[in-house]
Order: structure tokens, then sequence, then C-alpha cells
């Protein structure tokens, strides 16, 4: 099996450039841009959401993209799966702390 799993990549044509051939920091601005150019009409606005309940969100996401790439033959290590965990966990003590629990 391939290290990078490109085989798994769909090839049908996308709106989005695959993000992760670029650099992290360099893909996270692209993606934020398209982001705004999406989502607002004004880049001034602030950001429509709560962003700790969409990153806990993100973190549950995380973890089912990592089972389905475990199903296709992937080997994923015991220490990515407990760091996914683990800000999903920080999250969900944050948003305790905010409610006052």
């Amino acid at each position: 099996m391939s290290f990078y799993l490109l085989d798994w990549i769909d090839p049908r044509p996308r709106k989005m450039s695959i993000l992760i051939e670029s650099d992290f920091d360099e893909a996270r601005r692209k993606k934020y841009a398209r982001g705004l150019a999406e989502h607002r009409t004004d880049a001034a606005l602030p950001f429509d959401g709560d962003p700790l309940a969409e990153a806990y969100d993100e973190c549950l996401d995380l973890a089912n993209y990592l089972d389905e790439m475990e199903r296709r033959g992937a080997r994923i290590p015991g220490i990515v799966r407990s760091m996914v965990k683990a800000v999903a966990i920080w999250l969900q003590r944050q948003y305790e702390a905010a409610k006052g629990g």
C-alpha cells in the first residue's frame, strides 16, 4: 500500500484543489480564504457560529475519516487516534467551563 494512498482520492473533477499537496499553514490560509468567499458577504464580519462546537464536530469527522482509512487498509497509529481524542476532550472541557459546569 502506498503511504500517500493516492489511489483513494476520488478522480472526479472538483471545484477545490487538493490541499494535501500544500504546506499545512499554506493550506490553512487557502481553505480559510475559500470559506470566506463562500460563506461571508463581507470578510470583516465575525465568524458565524460557535468555533468551539465547530471544532468539536471536526474532531468527530476526523475520527470517522481515520476509521474509513483503516477500513481501506491504512494502519492508523494509536498516537494519532489519541491526539484527536485529546483535542476533542479538551474542547468538551472548554465547553463545560464556559457554561459554568
